[in-house]
């Protein structure tokens, strides 16, 4: 994870046992999103307590906050500093519905510009999903997916929510999880595929400018496009580049994609 570009930094490895020891206490985070923040500042988020759904004993799904500085004189160590905000279950058919807070597969990524300093939190799941193993009714799994995008400020733990493109006919399809979330030049965020409970898979790209509360949707063509799962990103000068991935089709997965695609600044 690159946290000061062209400046040589410790990393932090992840496996899927846990994530460090730091205090002696083992974290573990199957699903957890670990973001860069900047001077030496890393936000651990959500996550699982275990990769594996068992209705007899299942995992519980985390909501915490956790932040770490590699610059912290005391030594590394995990500081709980909030919860994420909550959101509406998606698996809720008649009011009134619950909220939750704990989700895995969710983005944060840090903003510029007119957000300089706050993140933009994009989708989730509340249910462990097929990517963690489970191989029958993966779509039982898919129905915790979130459509929620919001910006987030980590100082304050407070949250704006962001609406899905209005002018767009793909405005109820912005469940995702598991997806891409990169960072633009102009400090905002490309969003790129995905599981959804709709698809299975989320096919559109979603871009946040900084200073806005909405997004703007397109949806390449199935010809042009890369495969909305397991795909490869990073931000180049005109924007994001997306290569590469696979789509899921009744039980398995199909044949990888050449295809990169373009996502230009707006």
């Amino acid at each position: 994870i690159p946290n000061n570009p062209g400046q040589p930094v410790p990393v932090l490895f992840s496996s899927t046992q846990q994530i460090g020891w730091f205090n002696s206490e083992p974290m573990l985070t199957y699903g957890a999103t670990l973001t860069a923040g900047g001077d030496g500042v890393f936000w651990l988020t959500g996550g699982a307590t275990r990769a594996q759904s068992d209705t007899r004993n299942p995992p519980t799904m985390l909501d915490s906050i956790r932040k770490i500085s590699l610059l912290d004189p005391e030594g590394l160590s995990f500081t709980d500093v909030g919860t994420l905000p909550p959101y509406a279950d998606p698996a809720c058919t008649s009011d009134p519905c619950n909220t939750l807070t704990g989700r895995v597969g969710h983005s944060l990524t840090p903003l510029g510009g007119a957000d300089s300093g706050k993140m933009l939190l994009a989708g989730g799941n509340s249910q462990l999903s097929v990517f963690f193993g489970k191989t029958t009714d993966y779509r039982g799994d898919l129905d915790g997916i979130t459509k929620d995008v919001e910006v987030f400020d980590p100082a304050t733990g407070t949250a704006e929510p962001v609406e899905h493109d209005p002018n767009s006919a793909y405005r109820n399809q912005g469940y995702r999880a598991f997806h891409l979330a990169i960072p633009l030049p102009d400090g905002g965020v490309a969003l790129w595929g995905g599981w959804s409970p709709l698809d299975p898979e989320n096919p559109l790209v979603e871009v946040f400018t900084p200073g806005s509360r909405s997004m703007v949707t397109f949806a390449p063509s199935e010809t042009d496009a890369p495969g909305p799962l397991g795909s490869a990103g990073a931000a180049v000068e005109e924007g994001a580049m997306i290569c590469g991935g696979s789509s899921y089709e009744g039980d398995h997965y199909l044949e990888s994609q050449t295809q990169c695609l373009l996502v230009r600044s707006t």
